[in-house]
């Protein structure tokens, strides 16, 4: 996306070092992600905010940098509750209803809301963003908000493609930030993103 090389190594046998290496792995799990300089860096979001700064998808001044901060915050409380629907309601119909009734239910968002559609949260701060004629989260350009929201939108869009479609925001700047080649490119594209799911 910016140009830079990067190889993903998995632990597989040596999964044991991972949790006695406390030099390495002080916390005992995966990721971990290395820096060329040998900076070692643990823990997904602080991997993914170091990312950003690096790369220069952080936004350009103070306020760009909270708002992206704040949605990749929101964006945590919304794994929290497919967390749920995967490891509590293990999937099931009822958690697929309960989960599309509350977390997806669509616009507009209700006068005393406390976080019970997040989708349309979602909704409403990008079609915010967008009415200043942006086409990314951000008025400097694209930054990691853009890539969790389309991650986020990219898990969604097979489970509960009807659900989605009350969401054409969203899926506007779904649209565009799958269209960047290197985005379209990407292998892990499988219908999930990896990156999205919580861990157990």
């Amino acid at each position: 996306l910016k140009g830079v090389s990067w190889s993903e190594q998995h632990v597989g046998v040596e999964i044991t070092d991972m949790h006695t290496n406390k030099e390495n792995f002080p916390y005992g799990q995966v990721p971990r992600l290395v820096d060329d300089d040998g900076t070692s860096v643990l823990q997904s979001l602080a991997i993914l905010r170091h990312v950003g700064r690096s790369l220069d998808l952080y936004g350009s001044t103070p306020q760009e940098m909270a708002r992206v901060d704040e949605l990749l915050d929101g964006l945590e409380d919304m794994r929290a509750k497919t967390k749920v629907l995967i490891y509590g309601d293990k999937l099931s119909d009822d958690g697929f209803k309960k989960y599309a009734s509350t977390v997806l239910a669509p616009p507009p968002l209700p006068a005393a809301s406390t976080g019970g559609s997040v989708m349309a949260i979602f909704e409403f701060l990008v079609e915010k963003a967008f009415s200043s004629g942006q086409d990314m989260y951000c008025a400097s350009g694209l930054t990691l908000a853009d890539i969790q929201l389309f991650n986020m939108v990219d898990i969604h869009l097979p489970l509960f493609p009807v659900h989605m479609a009350a969401f054409p925001t969203l899926l506007a700047l779904h649209k565009s930030v799958g269209a960047i080649p290197e985005i379209a490119a990407c292998e892990c594209r499988s219908g999930v993103l990896y990156c999205y799911l919580p861990t157990s």
